[in-house]
């Protein structure tokens, strides 16, 4: 079974970990009552802080979003690694417009195009549509309103030419959440 999605949740200096381990749910199931019939369905790990670190660079090599769940004022319930279509807030954010389901980060991305040699991992990476490879000069553009601020680019650019530019330092940005 491939891994598809995970679970981060922190309580004092240890974290916990649940990998969701199906492609699919079945459509004559609700995910709650899949997660209880299926003892394969998740697994739980007892880890500590260091080790959840880890297993949160290991879902950002493959490309993951990570988006924190928060449960109520000032508490973040976990870190969930999702990608595009998969995850039910990334769509409904982008098909659905709805964008009280997922909030921006306080960053936005920016290429600099003296180290950007247009090899494209960051466009095939990107999980908002906010990259695209122009023709004219054959690198990395990013469309600063369409961008998320997830970093997933910046981590899987080969040659470190993304950076993440704080979103409050940029005008036009301020208020796009």
């Amino acid at each position: 079974m491939k891994v598809r999605q995970g679970f981060v949740s922190n309580s004092s200096s240890t974290s916990y970990v649940i990998a969701l381990t199906r492609d699919f749910i079945p459509s004559d199931k609700s995910l709650s009552k899949f997660i209880d019939d299926a003892e394969d369905y998740h697994t739980n790990k007892k880890m500590s802080v260091e080790e959840a670190k880890e297993y949160i660079t290991e879902w950002d090599k493959k490309g993951m979003v990570h988006m924190v769940m928060s449960e109520g004022q000032g508490f973040i319930g976990g870190i969930c690694n999702c990608d595009y279509p998969d995850c039910l807030q990334i769509r409904h954010r982008l098909d659905y417009g709805l964008n009280y389901t997922l909030t921006k980060a306080h960053y936005v991305a920016k290429v600099n195009y003296e180290t950007c040699n247009g090899c494209g991992v960051c466009v095939q990476r990107c999980q908002f549509g906010a990259l695209k490879l122009e023709v004219t000069t054959q690198k990395a553009s990013i469309d600063q309103f369409r961008c998320f601020g997830c970093g997933v680019c910046q981590t899987g650019c080969p040659r470190g030419s993304i950076e993440l530019l704080e979103r409050m330092s940029l005008p036009a940005l301020r208020e796009v959440w």
